[in-house]
């Protein structure tokens, strides 16, 4: 059953009065709050009853999304970054990558996640499937070197008159210094626009 809901965005709503900061972190990325308002704006702007069904996406052309990523520890510290994936619509593929990660405390993050073999299901039914997928891989460290080292897949749909949006969830493996979790619907997701 897919499952691209508001819960994974309230639970950046209520990591609201955390702080985090405005501006760049030391490394110059953006910093959480910067992150966790890109992610709430395109959410917002989302008409979650408007998912386009894969078989009238476009076949030739391409398209650049950009957004926020994030997901939830097992000790409740919301890590969000960059997300910038480049679709070909000729090729039904995708790739990209998530940067620039920080963690609600304000804390900015080295490393990126690799998005990689991406691909869009034409044959997708918009209700029960989702209409891609591909892998998200890489290791992210805190400024106490705690490594988070993701193995997972990157799972979503197209949304807008235009699929000018793109939402979705992270499913799969974290191990981590901190403790090994599990990435799900229920603590994870992206959202990003053309």
């Amino acid at each position: 059953m897919k499952y691209i809901s508001s819960i994974s965005a309230m639970v950046l709503v209520a990591a609201c009065s955390t702080g985090g900061g405005g501006g760049s972190n030391a490394n110059g990325t953006e910093t959480f709050s910067d992150l966790r308002a890109t992610f709430l704006s395109i959410n917002n702007e989302i008409d979650f009853n408007s998912v386009v069904d894969a078989s009238t996406l476009p076949t030739s052309g391409s398209a650049n999304y950009n957004g926020s990523v994030f997901f939830t520890t097992p000790q409740s510290l919301i890590v969000i970054g960059e997300l910038d994936l480049a679709v070909d619509f000729a090729a039904s593929q995708f790739d990209g990558e998530a940067t620039g990660f920080a963690d609600e405390k304000g804390f900015a993050y080295d490393g990126k996640l690799e998005v990689a073999n991406g691909d869009i299901n034409r044959s997708a039914d918009p209700d029960t499937t989702y209409a891609f997928v591909g892998e998200i891989d890489g290791t992210i460290s805190d400024p106490d070197d705690n490594a988070y080292a993701v193995d997972a897949f990157i799972v979503g749909d197209f949304f807008g008159s235009d699929e000018e949006y793109i939402a979705g969830v992270i499913k799969g493996d974290v191990e981590s210094d901190l403790g090994d979790f599990e990435l799900t619907s229920d603590n994870s997701a992206f959202r990003a626009e053309k």
